[in-house]
C-alpha cells in the first residue's frame, strides 16, 4: 500500500476526517478528562510537597474586584448572595488576596496557597485553572503591651484609629484585651491595656528602632488623650 501511495503521489490523496459516533466522542472526552485529572493530582502533590496549602474559594467576587480586573458585564449575577459576590470571577486574584489577608490578621504571616477551580470569561465560557500565590513577610515582628489610664468616658475606637495611624508602615495590628476599673486610679478613670504588633517589610528592627517606636507611641497617646502610662 505504501508503494502504491508513493507512486500515485501523496498530494493526490484527499484528506478526510471520519465522523465520530456519540459513543466515540464520549470515550475520547472521558479519556481527556482522566488525563487532565491525573495531571492535576500530580501538580497538587508537588505543590503540597513544597509547602503549599490547597484552598477552595467562592467562584464569585465583588463589583470592585470585577471592575478592577475588567471582567465581562455578562458575568453579573441576577440574584447574587451579596455585594461581595456580585459577579462570577474572571480571576482568582482577589479571592486569594482576601484569603491571605484573613490569615494575616489571625497571625498566619507566611503562607503559600493554591487553588484549582473555574474562572469565567463570559457567561458562556469558563475554564479551569490552577493559581498559586505566596505571602512572605520574610522579617521578624515584635509585640509590645501598653497600659494607659484614660478618662472613663474615652471612646476606645478613637484611640484605636489614632494608634493605627501613628505609623502605618510599621504598626501591623492593635488589639485591646484588658480594662481595669478601681478607686486606685480614680473613679473617673479607666486603665486600658492593648497589644501592638510592629513589623517592617524592609528589614528586621533592632532594639534601638523598637525603642524609638515605643516612645513615639507613648508620647503621642499621652499628648492626644491626656492619658498616663501605667507602670
Amino acid at each position: 500500500i505504501e508503494e502504491i501511495i508513493r507512486v500515485f503521489g501523496y498530494d493526490n490523496i484527499k484528506v478526510t476526517t471520519p465522523d465520530a459516533t456519540t459513543e466515540e466522542l464520549i470515550i475520547v472526552k472521558s479519556s481527556l478528562n482522566n488525563k487532565k485529572n491525573k495531571v492535576i493530582k500530580k501538580l497538587k502533590k508537588s505543590l503540597i510537597a513544597n509547602n503549599y496549602n490547597e484552598i477552595i474559594t467562592f467562584s464569585f467576587h465583588s463589583s470592585d474586584a470585577h471592575r478592577f480586573l475588567e471582567g465581562d458585564k455578562s458575568l453579573m449575577l441576577t440574584n447574587g448572595i451579596s455585594e461581595e459576590h456580585a459577579f462570577m470571577r474572571n480571576s482568582m486574584l482577589y479571592n486569594h488576596l482576601e484569603a491571605l489577608e484573613s490569615n494575616r490578621k489571625k497571625g498566619n504571616k507566611n503562607l503559600n496557597i493554591f487553588e484549582v477551580g473555574p474562572i469565567y470569561h463570559t457567561s458562556n465560557f469558563q475554564e479551569n485553572i490552577l493559581f498559586g500565590i505566596s505571602s512572605r513577610l520574610d522579617f521578624q515582628y515584635s509585640e509590645k503591651d501598653f497600659s494607659f489610664i484614660f478618662a472613663k468616658d474615652q471612646n476606645l475606637y478613637e484611640v484605636y484609629r489614632f494608634l493605627t495611624g501613628i505609623d502605618k508602615k510599621l504598626i501591623r495590628q492593635v488589639e485591646f484585651f484588658d480594662e481595669y476599673l478601681s478607686p486606685d486610679i480614680g473613679d473617673n478613670n479607666k486603665s486600658i491595656t492593648f497589644k501592638i504588633t510592629i513589623q517592617s517589610i524592609d528589614k528586621t528592627l533592632d532594639e534601638k528602632d523598637l525603642e524609638q517606636i515605643h516612645q513615639n507611641i507613648i508620647n503621642k497617646i499621652s499628648d492626644k488623650f491626656q492619658a498616663k502610662l501605667r507602670s
